[in-house]
């Protein structure tokens, strides 16, 4: 902001002493030209007599001589100084008009040089913002800029998504191994644990990617619920869904995308529904997907609605859980998907969670 100011300053320097520069141009040039003509005044030699309209009517009439007066006898270069100081007085007023002019518009074309390089700037930035590198940029230096931005940008996001993929994927034989031997001795409490591993994985795993940099197709958002519901009910049998078989739920996106979403939603309204039902729906209405999820427990006040969907942001923070990591993955699914997720929920009576994709 500091330098923003700093640079609006200079320019606004810099437009004042090119006013001020033009201004005293033109005084130089009056000053000049008054000058030059008072030169070519004190050249001329001669005298003028002042001879009234009477006294030639009166002469002309009776035919008579003028009688000559040496106090109306005034010399050429008096009359001529005289007659340049009128002339240039009444243009004193014209000359003040101009350089009032000329502030006024070099004001307002400072004005409208800040307004153009700050509508070049946030143009930019919304390009960066919104990593639109392909949008052409005027200027060759910033042009340049963004190529090495977005060379450096992909570069470490592609060295970024492989790194999780790979230890995701180690880390999930390795589990799939253990829970494999866990089923074997029928270790129930263990094997939760992995299965909550696992889908921790799942969970940073679906975070650390981008639209831009995966394959993505066509999925059923009624088959996804279907499978999340199947999962929980065997630890929660207090979970009803129901959809229309009519309704085509398809979206664009990844299965494990609206997979960990979902079950993130139905997770907490397990956690926080007091042991009450969960009831999760999916419409299509207006050519989009609708999913909702519903609990009777203990809602979220209202001015912490807004912060819910933030990165790691706790309702609870007494709570050893917490709404964590989940909410953020919910509306970062969302965005992967060209959706937006929202909650209506009232203290002590319960949320209500509303995912919205389009529909293809």
């Amino acid at each position: 902001m500091r330098r923003l100011i700093k640079h609006r300053r200079k320019s606004a320097f810099a437009i004042a002493l090119f006013s001020l520069s033009i201004t005293c141009v033109l005084i130089l040039a009056i000053y000049v030209v008054y000058q030059d003509v008072d030169k070519s005044a004190s050249n001329q030699s001669g005298i003028l007599y002042q001879l009234s309209s009477e006294e030639l009517a009166s002469s002309i009439i009776d035919k008579t001589d003028i009688t000559i007066q040496d106090s109306r006898m005034i010399p050429i270069q008096k009359y001529q100084s005289h007659i340049q100081n009128q002339v240039f007085a009444s243009l004193v007023p014209y000359g003040m008009t101009c350089i009032v002019f000329l502030f006024i518009v070099s004001t307002q074309f400072w004005l409208y040089m800040r307004r153009l390089h700050d509508k070049e700037a946030y143009q930019l930035a919304q390009h960066l913002k919104y990593r639109e590198y392909e949008t052409e940029v005027d200027h060759p230096m910033l042009q340049e800029t963004v190529r090495l931005l977005k060379k450096s940008f992909d570069e470490q996001l592609y060295d970024q998504q492989k790194l999780y993929s790979y230890l995701s994927h180690e880390q999930k034989n390795t589990l799939a191994i253990l829970k494999t031997e866990l089923e074997a001795t029928n270790h129930k409490e263990y094997q939760k644990k992995l299965d909550d591993l696992s889908s921790s994985i799942d969970d940073v795993l679906t975070l650390s990617e981008s639209k831009e940099y995966v394959t993505m197709g066509i999925v059923d958002v009624s088959l996804v619920c279907a499978e999340v519901c199947d999962q929980y009910r065997r630890v929660y049998p207090k979970i009803a869904f129901s959809f229309d078989e009519q309704d085509i739920c398809d979206v664009w996106g990844k299965h494990r995308w609206l997979f960990r979403a979902i079950s993130n939603l139905v997770d907490n309204a397990i956690k926080y529904g007091s042991n009450q039902k969960v009831s999760i729906e999916v419409k299509r209405e207006y050519d989009c997907v609708i999913v909702i999820v519903k609990d009777q427990g203990v809602g979220i006040p209202t001015k912490k609605q807004d912060q819910i969907f933030q990165h790691s942001y706790r309702v609870n923070e007494l709570n050893q859980d917490g709404y964590g990591i989940g909410l953020s993955l919910v509306r970062h699914v969302c965005d992967l998907c060209s959706g937006f997720a929202y909650v209506e929920s009232k203290e002590q009576e319960g949320s209500t969670f509303y995912l919205s994709f389009p529909a293809v």
